[in-house]
């Protein structure tokens, strides 16, 4: 939540700023992924990252 509206640095060297609706992808640096960040669900010390295929 802290994340929100907040300018950060990109792979590609672009600043973005992040909203709700904006999708998270989950690759490595330089490389394309299918799969979005959709969710995430804390459970005391424990966080699942929920993930769906995006294409």
């Amino acid at each position: 939540m802290d994340a929100l509206d907040t300018m950060v640095e990109g792979w590609d060297d672009g600043a973005h700023s992040a909203t709700r609706g904006t999708l998270l992808w989950a690759a490595n640096s330089g490389c394309i992924s299918e799969t979005a960040i959709v969710d995430v669900w804390e459970r005391g010390a424990i966080a699942y990252i929920v993930t769906a295929f995006a294409a």
